[in-house]
C-alpha cells in the first residue's frame, strides 16, 4: 500500500518539476528484493540502470533460527514466541549489554512484549524506561523521543512493529529478535540489517511461531539463507489509491489530458467523477480543484480504508494520549478492551462514533484483549476472469467484503489463559476488493465423502495451508490475504480496497502454491491438525464448547469466517493429494466398537454437562466423523437416556 502510494506522490513529484523546467534524477536503493530495476522502473515511471556492486562495510553477523518448545506435541502447539523473546531479550540486554531491537507481527504484541520485558529489567536494577514500545498511534512527539533515546544508546531495548524497518535513522544496535516471520525474505533482512551498522559485529535471533510459513522455515532453512529475495509489486493505479492523488495534482496544478501519461488511462473517468462531487471543474479541456482545503492532509499514505482518525482521551488526565485509524479503533479501542500504550495498560470505557473519541483510564490488570471480527462476501458488478486447473474452476474478479469486529476475548499475560469475553456491536465497514474462487472438481468431494471425510472441514485445512504457504511465493504477509467460507465457496481476497495483486498472483501460480501445501500438510508431524499446517486447532473431547461455537479463528484477531467450521487435517491432506492426482493411502479400519464406546461415554458426560447436541454433532464431525456414524451414536445416546 505505501508503495503504491509513493509512486503517485513521485508522479506528481515530476508533473510539478515538468512545468518548471525541471526534470530529476532518481536513485533508489534496496538491498533485499530480487527485481529491483522492474520495481524501480514502476516506482517512478522512468527507465532505470542497474548498479549492484556492494561495497559496504559489514561486520561478522551471527542468524540464529529459534523454535519455542512444544507444549502438545501431538497437536503442535508450542510455547509463545512472544515468551521467548520476553526471556531472551532481557539476557542480551544485561547480561551481553547489547542494546537490542525486538520486531513484533502486531502493535499490541510489542505493548505486551515491553511489559514482560520491563518487569525482569527493573527487578535488574535498570529504570523502565532502559525499553520501551514502538508503534503507529503514538503521538509524533513520542515518536521522535523514542528515536533519540536509541541513537544515544539512552534506551537498550524497544519492542516494536514494522515501523521501524526503515526510513527511520537508529544508529548501531547490537542485536535483533524478530518475533514471527515477518511475511517475506525481504523484511526479515531488513529488521535484521537493523543491528550491525557499518564493521559492527551483530545477532540476530528469528523466533518462529507456530504457523505454517514460521514452521515451514524452521525445518528448511534455506528457505531464508538460499532462496532469492521476493519480487517486489505495486499497484499504482488502483482507484482507492489513485482517486487521492488525482485530488491532490489537481490542487497542485490543473489536470490535463497529457497527465493521463504518468497516471494512467482512469485519469478521465475519476476526474469526472471528482466533478460530479464537485470537487474538481472542468474549462477549456482542463480540470482545476474546486475546494479551499488542502486534500494532501486527508491522505494516508499507509492505508486504503477509512481516513477517518480517532484520538485516544485520558479520562484521568483529560489529555489526548494516542491516535487509531477508524479499524484499528473498532480492533484496539472497543469498550471493554485493554489499550496498551508504552507498556501501560488502559481500559476502555467508552468508543464515541460521532466525536471520534476513544475514552480511557489508566488500570492495572493482569490481562489483555483479543478482537474477533467477521468479514462477510457479497457480490459486486465488476471484471473477472476464469480458467480450469487440474479440474477446479478458478474465478478471479471484484467482489464486496464487510468486515465487522463482534466480540473479545480476554487472555492473562504470560500464561495466556482465555478468562472470558464478549460481544461488540460494532458498524461494519464495506469495501470493494478482489477475490479468488475455487471449486473443488465433484470428484474429488465425492471420493473424500466415500472416503467418510468431511469435505467442508477439510477444504477450510486445505484453504488455511494455501494461505498458510502463500506468502513464499509473493511477497505478502500472512494478513495481507484472507478467506471467508460461505455457501460451502471459500474466496481468497486481498484485505485492501482494490486489490494489490495477491490473489491474482495466487490465480495465476496455484500449481506451485497447491503443492507447497501439500508437503506442508503432509509433512507436519501432528496427529490431527495444528496452527502449523492447516491453522486452525483440532478438535479434541475436551476442547470447550465455546471454542467450537466460536468457529476457531485462524489466529487470535483475525476473522471468523463460517461459524462452527473446523480444519480438519486428514480431510484436507485427501483434497490436496486428490487435486494433484496423487494416490491415496490405504485406510486404516480403527475397532469402531471401541470407538463408539469411548465417543459414547464422552458425548454422555458432556450432554449431563449442559453442551448442546448441536456442539456435540460439530465436534464430531470435526474429528472426522461420518454423518451416518453420527446420527448412529446420537440414536444410542437416545435409547440410553429413555
Amino acid at each position: 500500500v505505501f508503495g503504491s502510494h509513493t509512486a503517485n506522490v513521485i508522479r506528481r513529484l515530476r508533473r510539478i518539476c515538468r512545468n518548471y523546467g525541471s526534470s530529476p534524477q532518481f536513485i533508489c536503493c534496496s538491498a533485499t528484493i530480487a527485481n529491483p530495476v522492474e520495481h524501480a522502473e514502476a516506482m517512478v515511471g522512468l527507465p532505470m540502470m542497474l548498479i549492484d556492486d556492494d561495497g559496504s562495510p559489514r561486520g561478522k553477523r551471527a542468524f540464529a533460527l529459534w523454535n519455542p518448545p512444544l507444549i502438545d506435541a501431538a497437536q503442535g502447539i508450542r510455547k509463545s514466541a512472544n515468551t521467548e523473546a520476553a526471556e531472551l531479550m532481557p539476557r542480551l540486554v544485561v547480561t551481553h549489554e547489547a542494546q537490542t531491537i525486538a520486531f513484533t507481527r502486531s502493535r499490541s504484541n510489542s505493548e505486551v512484549l515491553c511489559k514482560y520485558v520491563r518487569q525482569r529489567l527493573t527487578a535488574a536494577g535498570y529504570p523502565r524506561n532502559a525499553v520501551t514500545p514502538y508503534r503507529a498511534g503514538y503521538l509524533p512527539t513520542r515518536r521522535r523521543e523514542i528515536e533519540a533515546g536509541l541513537a544515544s544508546g539512552q534506551i537498550r531495548g524497544v519492542a516494536s512493529t514494522n515501523a521501524l524497518e526503515l526510513g527511520i535513522d537508529v544508529g548501531g544496535l547490537d542485536a535483533c529478535l524478530i518475533v514471527g516471520y515477518p511475511g517475506t525474505v525481504a523484511s526479515t533482512w531488513q529488521q535484521s540489517g537493523r543491528a550491525g551498522r557499518s564493521d559492527r559485529d551483530s545477532l540476530t535471533i528469528l523466533i518462529a511461531q507456530d504457523g505454517p510459513i514460521d514452521q515451514y522455515i524452521m525445518s528448511h532453512p534455506d528457505f531464508i539463507f538460499g532462496k532469492p529475495h521476493e519480487h517486489a509489486f505495486i499497484k499504482h493505479d488502483n482507484p482507492y489509491v489513485l482517486m487521492d492523488h488525482i485530488r491532490c495534482a489537481a490542487a497542485e496544478l490543473p489536470l490535463t489530458g497529457d497527465d493521463a501519461a504518468l497516471f494512467g488511462d482512469d485519469l478521465g473517468g475519476i476526474a469526472e467523477i471528482l466533478a460530479d462531487e464537485g470537487e474538481l471543474a472542468e474549462r477549456d479541456g482542463r480540470w482545476y480543484w474546486r475546494k479551499s482545503v488542502n486534500p494532501a492532509h486527508e491522505v494516508r499514505l499507509r492505508g486504503v480504508m477509512s481516513d477517518s482518525s480517532y484520538t485516544v482521551q485520558d479520562l484521568d488526565t483529560n489529555k489526548v494520549i494516542a491516535s487509531a485509524d477508524e479499524w484499528a479503533a473498532y480492533n484496539l479501542l472497543h469498550p471493554g478492551a485493554v489499550y496498551m500504550l508504552d507498556g501501560e495498560t488502559y481500559l476502555v470505557e467508552a468508543l464515541d462514533l460521532t466525536t471520534r473519541i476513544a475514552h480511557v483510564r489508566k488500570r492495572r490488570v493482569e490481562y489483555f484483549t483479543l478482537p474477533h471480527a467477521t468479514a462477510p462476501v457479497y457480490p459486486v458488478d465488476g471484471d473477472s476472469q476464469e480458467r480450469t486447473w487440474r479440474g477446479c474452476a478458478l474465478w478471479l474478479g471484484d467482489i464486496g467484503v464487510a468486515p465487522r469486529v463482534v466480540g473479545f476475548e480476554k487472555r492473562t499475560f504470560w500464561r495466556h489463559e482465555c478468562i472470558g469475553g464478549g460481544a461488540l456491536d460494532l458498524p461494519e465497514l464495506r469495501m470493494e476488493t478482489v477475490g479468488l474462487d475455487i471449486q473443488l472438481p465433484e470428484t474429488a468431494t465425492e471420493r473424500a465423502a466415500k472416503a467418510g471425510l468431511d469435505c467442508d472441514s477439510g477444504w477450510v485445512g486445505a484453504s488455511n495451508a494455501l494461505l498458510g504457504v502463500l506468502p513464499g511465493f509473493v511477497m505478502c504477509e500472512d494478513s495481507d490475504v484472507a478467506a471467508s467460507w460461505q455457501d460451502k465457496v471459500p474466496p481468497f481476497y486481498d484485505r485492501y480496497p482494490g486489490g494489490l495483486g495477491y490473489v491474482e498472483k495466487l490465480y495465476h501460480i496455484i500449481e506451485d502454491v497447491w503443492q507447497a501445501a501439500y508437503e506442508l500438510v503432509r509433512d507436519c508431524p501432528c496427529q490431527n491438525g495444528c496452527p502449523a499446517c492447516v491453522g486452525s486447532l483440532p478438535a479434541r473431547w475436551d476442547l470447550p464448547a465455546e471454542y467450537t461455537d466460536m468457529g476457531r479463528p485462524f489466529a487470535p484477531g483475525m476473522e471468523i469466517h463460517g461459524a462452527g467450521k473446523i480444519a480438519d487435517k486428514k480431510a484436507a491432506l485427501f483434497i490436496l493429494r486428490d487435486v494433484l492426482g496423487l494416490p491415496q493411502p490405504e485406510p486404516v479400519q480403527a475397532d469402531r466398537q471401541a470407538a463408539f464406546a469411548e465417543a459414547l461415554d464422552w458425548a454422555l458426560r458432556l450432554h449431563l454437562k449442559g453442551i448442546e447436541e448441536d456442539a456435540i454433532i460439530l465436534k464430531l464431525r470435526s474429528a472426522g466423523w461420518r454423518e451416518v456414524d453420527v446420527r448412529e451414536l446420537l440414536g444410542r445416546m437416545a435409547l440410553y437416556f429413555e
